[in-house]
């Protein structure tokens, strides 16, 4: 049943299904299946009549399925936004194709009841200035999601700036005091970019296996006795580096200061893309600056707390490269930490079975044979 209850009359106002007749003063009702909400810029939607305490108020009022409701920067919701409680909910934050700015305390004058996930797209900004306490993921796919002061996702489990399809992503933290905090229940993924001091105490898995994430300003893992772990992907036979979408392994770039705080663990996973041990490439050595520049310097920050970045392991999937594992081709192979004073700090593959470069193969023929010659002398004149 197609329905406008409630509504300001206007052509962009508002595209819906599944919808049934006001009930208790709601602006929008949608009764007994999953709805779809679009509020278009330039519509409005009111909650009026109050006959039924419980939904006073209720600008939508939608029932727990997996209901998508989508709100234009330009777009106004006077009242409560109820998506109900379904974790298969959606709510996306967008504009009509001529960007702008919103702020979510504008589009939605009352509480917003969600459990599902936020994806923010389209070429505009918009800005959370409340508490949203939705668990599902958090996807900034376009340009800017901001987070104000009293702004907070903090019940996100999965925070995802920049997907493989996002353009320009960023997620803009610099007017919270203190910074922007992945708790110790969330991950943060994703090819965009984080404007802002960002504190990990959850999981920290850049890229989109894999990809390269940007922090502008400090990037901080841990404080206070937290261990925060961080997920890193090698897809294939080769430290050098594609640029985003086509990254070979994961990477991150800090502007400002990267610090451990607290012991960090580092976890690897060969198991994706062409990689193989089989290849001539695992039988040498990557050390120091040669080896895969997993945190970048960009700026004039310092790193500190180096120690406190654990020796790397195997990830869940061990050390197979999806067919083999490496200790099957190279038992005494392993890898560790190189830190470059201006550049950043490198992921290291010891070879002790690798095989010397022509050079050093070519000097420790010299020296051996030296020793043979001076051998033989003193042999003859003994």
């Amino acid at each position: 049943m197609n329905h406008r209850t409630n509504a300001t009359p206007s052509p962009r106002l508002a595209t819906q299904r599944n919808l049934a007749p006001a009930k208790g003063g709601a602006g929008v009702y949608f009764a007994g299946a999953a709805g779809t909400l679009i509020n278009q810029k330039g519509g409005t939607i009111t909650g009026g009549g109050s006959y039924v305490p419980v939904f006073v108020g209720a600008g939508v009022l939608m029932g727990n399925f997996a209901n998508a409701v989508t709100l234009e920067i330009g777009s106004t919701i006077n009242g409560t936004l109820d998506i109900g409680t379904s974790t298969a909910a959606t709510l996306t934050l967008t504009d009509d194709g001529s960007g702008g700015s919103q702020t979510y305390s504008n589009a939605v004058t009352g509480n917003t009841t969600f459990s599902g996930s936020l994806s923010k797209s389209g070429s505009g900004t918009w800005t959370i200035d409340q508490p949203l306490a939705y668990s599902g993921a958090t996807i900034v796919r376009n340009v800017t999601l901001k987070l104000t002061s009293s702004g907070s996702i903090a019940n996100s489990t999965n925070i995802i700036v920049g997907d493989a399809s996002s353009t320009n992503a960023r997620l803009d933290v610099t007017t919270k005091p203190g910074g922007f905090t992945v708790g110790a229940a969330q991950t943060l993924r994703g090819i965009g970019q984080i404007d802002g001091n960002t504190m990990i105490l959850g999981t920290h898995a850049p890229g989109n296996s894999p990809g390269i994430q940007t922090f502008a300003n400090n990037l901080t893992y841990g404080a206070g006795g937290n261990e925060p772990s961080i997920l890193w992907e090698l897809i294939n036979n080769t430290t050098t580096q594609a640029a985003n979408p086509n990254a070979i392994f994961d990477q991150v770039f800090v502007g400002d200061s990267l610090s451990f705080a607290d012991p960090t663990s580092f976890k690897m996973d060969f198991s994706n893309g062409p990689l193989s041990w089989t290849d001539p490439f695992w039988s040498s050595s990557k050390t120091g600056t040669n080896g895969w520049l997993v945190f970048g310097l960009t700026g004039t920050g310092v790193v500190s707390g180096f120690s406190n970045l654990l020796s790397p392991t195997f990830g869940s999937n061990g050390d197979s490269d999806g067919s083999m594992s490496l200790a099957s081709i190279y038992p005494d192979a392993t890898f560790s930490w190189f830190q470059d004073a201006n550049s950043g700090i490198y992921l290291n593959y010891n070879n002790v079975n690798a095989v010397p470069e022509p050079r050093s193969m070519a000097i420790w023929w010299m020296v051996s044979l030296g020793s043979l010659v001076m051998h033989r002398r003193r042999v003859k004149y003994s």
